[in-house]
């Protein structure tokens, strides 16, 4: 029996429904997407429930100047989405305002269409419908630190460059 370690989000907790196969059946979008679904959806759960949120390998934060550079990397969010930072990435360092000196570096997954192909749409006239779902990340510098349901992950925090005149 697993020992309850981690309190899981309740978005994570859903009712799985799988696609049943059987010979004569046709297979449409609807049921191979749900498939995809299906399978997402445990890996993530999986991942919350075994592994938890934060950095499983990598991502160091280095400040460099006025920008941090993060090394390659994964990660788990606060959905069970693994976020894969392949090679070095870099933001910039907002410049301070008023008395505000400290940023926080957020790690975001983040989806992006590619390979857009030509379809009849079932309509007969011509739809563009891109054909992968890239998963990818999107890393900021910020003044505050994300909050629910905002699923950014925090890696560290940094100084932030002095506004001249102030």
């Amino acid at each position: 029996m697993a020992q309850r370690t981690k309190r899981l989000p309740v978005e994570a907790l859903i009712v799985p429904e799988r696609t049943r196969f059987f010979p004569g059946r046709l297979l449409g979008a609807d049921d191979l997407n749900r498939e995809q679904q299906y399978q997402i959806g445990h890996r993530r759960l999986h991942n919350l429930a075994v592994l938890g949120v934060g950095v499983v390998s990598g991502l160091k934060v280095t400040a460099k100047g006025g920008e941090v550079e993060v090394s390659p990397g994964v990660a788990i969010d606060a959905l069970g989405r693994e976020i894969v930072v392949p090679g070095c990435a870099r933001a910039p360092v907002p410049p301070a305002p008023g008395r505000a000196r400290r940023a926080v570096v957020v790690l975001r997954y983040f989806e992006e269409e590619v390979q857009p192909l030509a379809t009849d749409g079932g309509l007969g006239e011509g739809v563009v419908q891109h054909g992968v779902i890239r998963e990818t990340f999107r890393l900021t510098v910020e003044r505050a630190k994300p909050t629910p349901p905002d699923a950014g992950l925090v890696l560290t925090t940094v100084s932030m460059p002095r506004v001249k005149g102030r």
